[in-house]
């Protein structure tokens, strides 16, 4: 359903993820929800929500990618299930 509103908008950002330690890599979701939580009181449409969400789950997968190839030497990823296809 994100997935569908965000179609019609483009993101002005993306909400934020919190990046631990570099391996194993922890990613919390304090950030992220502190930030939902504060457009749904704003008032912020679904949809430039929805479009924050996905842009920021694409940072955070970004980074992730970076720090374990700095880290660890991987150059490749490979990215599988419902929210990647």
């Amino acid at each position: 359903e994100l997935e569908a509103l965000c179609r019609s908008i483009v993101a002005d950002r993306g909400y934020r993820f919190a990046m631990e330690g570099e391996y194993p890599i922890r990613v919390g979701t304090g950030p992220l929800w502190h930030e939902i939580l504060a457009d749904r009181q704003r008032g912020v449409e679904g949809a430039r929500m929805a479009a924050r969400f996905h842009d920021g789950v694409a940072a955070m997968v970004r980074e992730t990618s970076e720090r374990m190839r700095a880290g660890r030497g991987v150059y490749r990823v490979g990215l599988t299930g419902g929210v990647f296809q």
